[in-house]
């Protein structure tokens, strides 16, 4: 069994280093404004979507993950939690162009989902993450049992 479907059948938590203490890390130090559009990259089954639409309820919040098996977890958890109105989901297909217009998101929120990108993939999928960027961005990320807060531009 694949290892995303498993934790999408299971308890997707155990997949980031430090779980919910390190996600939360993540989330404070995001630099978002009121009336942005924040993108959850490899949103899993919506656990960083819920804590984002709470720690910022006035934005925009989107969630894309390539995995169906996450995708229905995440639309699961978004109605049990009164936010299937308010969060947009969309599957994606990897090493495809991102469904949305260049610049329109002003952060994009990345957890763990680097980490188990092909070498030979990673270079592309940061250049169409740029292009959904208006100027500059945040990649909150875990490696080993360390959050940490990247910023590029």
């Amino acid at each position: 069994m694949n290892i995303l479907k498993h934790f999408a059948s299971t308890y997707e938590e155990g997949l980031h280093a430090k779980g919910a203490l390190s996600t939360q890390f993540l989330l404070t130090e995001l630099e978002v404004q009121a009336g942005n559009n924040v993108l959850d990259f490899g949103c899993g089954s919506a656990t960083s979507l819920v804590r984002l639409a709470a720690t910022y309820p006035d934005c925009e919040i989107y969630g894309v993950d390539a995995c169906e098996t996450m995708l229905r977890s995440a639309r699961s958890r978004l109605k049990f939690c009164g936010l299937s109105d308010v969060i947009h989901l969309t599957q994606i297909e990897a090493a495809q162009k991102l469904p949305f217009n260049d610049a329109f998101f002003d952060c994009i929120y990345i957890e763990s989902v680097l980490a188990i990108q092909s070498d030979d993939s990673l270079p592309s999928l940061l250049t169409e993450l740029s292009r959904v960027l208006k100027t500059w961005w945040q990649v909150p990320m875990q490696r080993n049992t360390m959050a940490q807060l990247c910023q590029y531009k």
